[in-house]
């Protein structure tokens, strides 16, 4: 476990987790707590192992917080991530990678309230057998102009993007099997893209929900 506390104007931290020793050892889970407070705050997590777990709560303006999870070289893939970011100008970024591992799950829980905060979350799984390995990525941003970018490819995407206020945008990018998003947009100057492809299943890309609402 890394706990780390940083406030002051600018903090820096670089945490790297290391959860295989060789072969195809399953110990090794890691997992991290980041807090941070003030502006200009910077950390960089690094989990290399299997069962990788991060969650970060950041309280400020123009806080970054840069996050890689990497459960390839193990049977038994597990990424979890959760965030929380309250102020302006805030920005997360995850990469979350499980291209080896079976059974493999990659999962992103994302809140964001203020002004101009952006999230990107990238997510990769083997695509193997259905119901197996899956991307799950959930983002809710309040506020205005906030930015949302979610990528997975894989099997079983699944995507769900809120946002509230003005000017928020959602970019969504999905490849492989079970292609599944709901997004729901309320305010004004709202504005989206979705691709999908790589549609296997037999229902097609799978559900797709986008409900826009406004004054």
């Amino acid at each position: 476990m890394t706990a780390v506390r940083k406030t002051g104007f600018v903090a820096v931290l670089a945490a790297l987790c290391w959860g295989l020793a060789g072969g195809d050892a399953q110990e090794g889970s890691n997992s991290s707590e980041i807090f941070q407070e003030g502006h200009s705050n910077i950390a960089i997590i690094d989990q290399i192992g299997h069962g990788n777990a991060s969650s970060t709560l950041s309280n400020g303006a123009g806080n970054e917080i840069s996050v890689e999870q990497d459960s390839a070289r193990n049977k038994f893939g597990r990424n979890r991530f959760v965030s929380q970011t309250y102020g302006d100008g805030n920005r997360i970024s995850l990469a979350q990678s499980n291209v080896a591992s079976q059974p493999a799950e990659n999962v992103a829980q994302v809140y964001q309230r203020g002004k101009g905060n952006s999230a990107t979350v990238s997510q990769n799984v083997a695509s193997l057998v259905l119901g197996e390995n899956s991307n799950y990525a959930s983002i809710v941003q309040s506020g205005d102009e906030h930015q949302a970018d979610v990528a997975q490819s894989g099997n079983d995407n699944f995507v769900s993007l809120e946002q509230y206020g003005r000017s928020n945008r959602g970019d969504i990018v999905q490849n492989g099997a079970g292609l599944s998003v709901e997004l729901i947009q309320d305010g004004n100057g709202l504005d989206y893209s979705l691709t999908q492809t790589g549609c296997v299943v037999a229902g097609g890309c799978g559900t797709v929900i986008v409900t826009q609402t406004g004054p």
